[in-house]
């Protein structure tokens, strides 16, 4: 989606490198008029002024049938791409992807306990985005 959504963008090269075109068709003369077009276009293509939030899980809580090991962990970790730009937290996947087995065991007791006892996680303030497809 972001790969179509870059390619939408017009761009043209010419002597003096990337320049870009506004829905106008005017050319960009400096770099804030570059970041405001682009910053504009992906707000455009991503931010929905309709979206609503999803309401958290209200079930009972309860550990999962087969909890999430330090090797489904791993497995996940190690289909990080290295030399990405940290998250928000900071956190590189290289830290993760070669971290080692006591974190990955920490990461999954986190996660089921998340499962166990219906909390929400609370990690001096940061995040864990669950990798769907690999647990």
């Amino acid at each position: 989606m972001v790969f179509r959504s870059v390619v939408g963008l017009k761009f043209l090269s010419g002597p003096f490198g990337l320049k870009v075109e506004d829905t106008n068709g005017k050319l960009a003369i400096n770099p804030n008029d570059t970041l405001n077009i682009i910053a504009r276009f992906f707000k455009e293509k991503f931010q929905s002024e309709t979206a609503t939030e999803i309401e958290a899980f209200t079930g009972s809580p309860r550990k999962l049938h087969q909890p999430i090991t330090k090797e489904e962990v791993k497995k996940t970790f190690d289909n990080l791409n290295n030399n990405g730009a940290p998250g928000e937290d900071g956190v590189h996947a290289e830290l993760l992807k070669y971290g080692t087995q006591e974190l990955n065991e920490q990461i999954a007791k986190i996660l089921n306990q998340t499962f166990e006892r219906h909390e929400n996680l609370d990690i001096d303030a940061g995040e864990i985005i669950f990798l769907y497809g690999y647990f």
